[in-house]
């Protein structure tokens, strides 16, 4: 007896089939065995890339990158990360290494790496996916640039011949910028507090508004960003600024006189409105001339000195008192632990300020250190010290304007000096109280023309 087959036909196709796939992807892997092989025997001998390589795909995209560097978030206009960094490799890595910012020995600790972390803890998204990959390309480039022998042999250019000197990166960082606001204008508000600070000016608000207020307690940065979305400093004319016209009463102001045009109080905060406005505007140059690093900060405390019985022919005239410690040989010297500068009350013939005082620093010092608060007991070791007297030609009203709209003002000039112990208690009564004529006096040098050389 014959006994069929009960398969079903489709069940050959079927094995057919995948006998045809099996077929096909035997022949694929054969064809791609070599290419596989030789892939995976690069991947496991591939040397690491030369800096150049990672220079050139890593370093110079970020020079021709349209988004701003992360150098814009510690320093005002001027800076960018292409300052520093040219298309050319070894002109960049001589160029960074002689400015002290890679560490060859150990190029993980390179200055320039610490720089780009550096943040203001404010960071947009943007800014942290630009500072990120600044970091790992720089990171990658200067691991591999510090093992080539021909980059560390290359001559370092000399620290005058790069294109943007230290002291210019270090003037434009906002950290910088903060600490001479503190020394030239935040360490004088004291003046302006009682109107424009909201923790004593509610009347003043109650008044005329919440714009009285643009003194942002303890927060210097904050108050600068204030006064200028005030507009209360004019970048463009910043001698124009209302922070300055109106405590001199170039405009109309409630508050009355706060110093006199040409003091010391004018001229640094003066000083610090252009170089501000040109920073801001793009204006400042690595070629201009930058103010001194400062090794002192100064505050207007609360001591002040009053002295009485001058001549009449002195009364609106800028009178100028500063404080003087000794020198180790024992002489007095020129620079001094104190100053205030006033006119001479027109009415009453005395002079009454309070006297800002000087602390050294360094330059470690940080700009919240810049605005603390400097007692005069803080800054004026109990000594002996020189006072000197010193007086100005051209007479101001009682509005502190010059008598002669057409004067001009001259040097200050010595009139009289003393010695006296200090400090004394603050307080505006009783104050530090002295007469002109128990001290000693110089000739007047208007009627003598006399000038002393040297200036506080």
């Amino acid at each position: 007896m014959i006994v069929r087959s009960m398969r079903d036909p489709r069940d050959d196709l079927f094995e057919s089939a995948k006998l045809r796939f099996a077929m096909i992807v035997l022949c694929f892997f054969s064809s791609r065995t070599p290419l596989l092989a030789q892939n995976s025997t690069d991947g496991l001998s591939e040397s690491p890339k030369s800096a150049a390589e990672i220079f050139r795909s890593r370093i110079v995209p970020l020079l021709k990158s349209p988004e701003k560097s992360s150098c814009r978030e510690c320093h005002l206009r001027g800076v960018e990360l292409s300052d520093f960094l040219a298309e050319d490799q070894q002109q960049t890595f001589v160029n960074l290494r002689a400015r002290g910012w890679i560490d060859v020995e150990h190029p993980e600790n390179s200055k320039l790496l610490e720089f780009i972390q550096r943040h203001s803890g404010e960071s947009s998204a943007l800014i942290q996916r630009v500072r990120q990959a600044e970091l790992s390309a720089m990171k990658n480039w200067i691991a591999a640039a510090v093992l080539e022998p021909e980059l560390l042999s290359q001559p370092l250019p000399a620290e005058n011949d790069l294109s943007l000197p230290t002291e210019f990166i270090r003037h434009t960082r906002q950290d910088q910028v903060v600490a001479r606001f503190n020394e030239a204008i935040w360490s004088q508000l004291s003046r302006c507090a009682s109107c424009h600070s909201p923790e004593r000016n509610q009347q003043q608000v109650k008044k005329h508004g919440e714009q009285m207020s643009w003194i942002v307690p303890r927060e210097p940065g904050l108050t600068l960003e204030l006064l200028v979305a005030r507009k209360l400093i004019d970048l463009e004319h910043p001698e124009q600024s209302e922070l300055r016209t109106k405590p001199l009463v170039l405009v109309e102001h409630g508050g009355g006189p706060k110093f006199v045009i040409g003091g010391q109080t004018d001229r640094s905060w003066l000083a610090f409105l252009q170089d501000y406005g040109k920073l801001v505007q793009g204006e400042l140059s690595s070629t201009d001339k930058l103010p001194k690093v400062l090794e002192r900060r100064s505050w207007l405390s609360e001591m002040q000195l009053k002295i009485t019985d001058f001549p009449e022919s002195w009364k609106g005239r800028l009178l100028a008192v500063s404080l003087h410690p000794k020198n180790t040989d024992g002489t007095w010297s020129d620079i001094p632990i104190a100053i205030g500068d006033s006119p001479v009350n027109r009415r009453q013939l005395v002079w009454q300020h309070t006297l800002t005082v000087f602390q050294g620093v360094d330059s470690k010092t940080s700009a919240t250190e810049w605005a603390k608060p400097l007692s005069a007991a803080d800054a004026i070791p109990p000594a002996r010290y020189q006072l000197r007297l010193r007086l100005g030609s051209l007479a101001v009203n009682e509005d502190f304007k010059p008598v002669q709209e057409s004067g001009q003002s001259t040097p200050l000039v010595l009139v009289a000096t003393s010695e006296l112990d200090a400090p004394w208690p603050p307080g505006y009564q009783p104050p530090k109280i002295l007469s002109f004529t128990a001290l000693e006096q110089v000739q007047d040098p208007v009627s003598h023309g006399e000038t002393e050389k040297k200036n506080p």
